[in-house]
């Protein structure tokens, strides 16, 4: 497991260099014009902070740039929230934009692990006037409604989280949701690993 860290596109090269002069390995060592390419397709900068054995990811986009969404990685600077961290507020992640990329992050892996499901519940308990005509506007304009709109189905069947009215009316356009349900909750008390084929991929991405 790793810390996933957000960083707005004019900084994000600034950071690696913060992490490179603390003498943090990387994942994998690049020149800077590979690393610079390698960043434009839409991968995470990856290292390793020796003291707290801990893997770090610094990244500006969601995802790399073979999936079929583009979502502008300034847009969620524009739209900011608020937490408290060891007592000072810090900038994160609006609630209807965390949601839908939690749900986004689940789908990109297939949701191979039940704790992917029990942050979106969580998300949703925590933020009970959650504005949800503006989650789903927003997993539309990204192309995502329907990992959006999967990632809530799974959550609200699996852990007695409430189903807002606006998403079970929007998740009757969506008939054949229900059926990856079974198979993914199957998979949760599975000894192995699984790896889905790149069919059953497709069919979580169309």
């Amino acid at each position: 497991d790793d810390l996933d860290f957000m960083v707005h596109p004019d900084d994000l090269m600034k950071a690696i260099r913060m992490t490179q002069a603390r003498g943090w390995p990387p994942h994998l060592t690049l020149r800077e014009p590979e690393l610079e390419a390698y960043l434009r397709a839409g991968w995470d900068y990856s290292c390793h902070i020796p003291t707290a054995d801990c893997w770090i990811e610094l990244g500006s986009s969601i995802g790399p740039a073979y999936f079929s969404y583009r979502i502008d990685p300034r847009e969620f600077w524009t739209d900011l929230g608020t937490a408290t961290l060891e007592g000072r507020p810090v900038p994160c992640l609006s609630p209807p934009a965390l949601l839908v990329l939690l749900c986004l992050h689940g789908n990109n892996h297939a949701w191979e692990r039940i704790q992917w499901v029990a942050d979106v519940a969580a998300v949703v308990r925590a933020h009970p006037h959650l504005d949800w005509s503006k989650a789903l506007a927003r997993a539309g304009r990204w192309h995502v409604r329907r990992a959006f709109l999967l990632g809530m189905e799974l959550a609200c069947r699996t852990t007695g989280v409430p189903s807002p009215p606006a998403i079970r009316e929007a998740t009757r356009g969506e008939p054949d949701l229900g059926t990856f349900i079974p198979g993914i909750v199957n998979r949760w008390g599975s000894p192995e690993r699984f790896h889905p084929s790149r069919r059953e991929r497709l069919r979580l991405h169309l």
